[in-house]
C-alpha cells in the first residue's frame, strides 16, 4: 500500500510510499477518511519526489478535513522538488513544513 498510517502521542502520522500522483492520492483521502481520526495529522513525504496536481487536491483535502476537525497537517520530510511544487503553486503559506518527522511530531505535541 502507498499510504500508511500510524499514531503518535495523539498524531496521526501518515506516511507517503512514492510520488504523490494519482493513484497515492486516492490512498492519501482514503486513509485521511478511514483510519487518520485524530484531528491533528503530520504527512510524511520523504519518500515522495513529485506532487502532481491531483495530489495537491489531496493535500487541501486533508487540510479542510482536519480544520473541520479543530486540528492542523503539518508536512514534514519534503525535498526541493516537492518544496517547488508548492512555491509554484503558491500553496507553501497554506502548510506548515518541517525538514524531518521528529521536528513536527515535537511541534505537534
Amino acid at each position: 500500500m502507498p499510504v500508511t498510517c500510524d499514531e503518535y502521542n495523539g498524531v496521526s502520522v501518515v506516511t507517503l510510499k512514492g510520488d504523490l500522483s494519482a493513484l497515492e492520492a486516492a490512498a492519501l483521502r482514503d486513509t485521511l477518511a478511514n483510519r487518520a481520526k485524530r484531528p491533528n495529522v503530520v504527512i510524511d513525504l520523504e519518500a515522495c519526489h513529485f506532487i502532481a496536481s491531483v495530489g495537491l487536491e489531496a493535500l487541501l483535502d486533508a487540510l479542510r478535513t482536519c480544520e473541520q476537525r479543530g486540528g492542523r497537517v503539518m508536512l514534514a520530510g519534503l525535498d526541493a522538488n516537492c518544496l517547488k511544487v508548492l512555491q509554484i503553486t503558491r500553496l507553501d503559506h497554506r502548510f506548515e513544513c518541517h525538514s524531518e518527522l521528529a521536528s513536527a511530531l515535537k511541534v505537534m505535541t
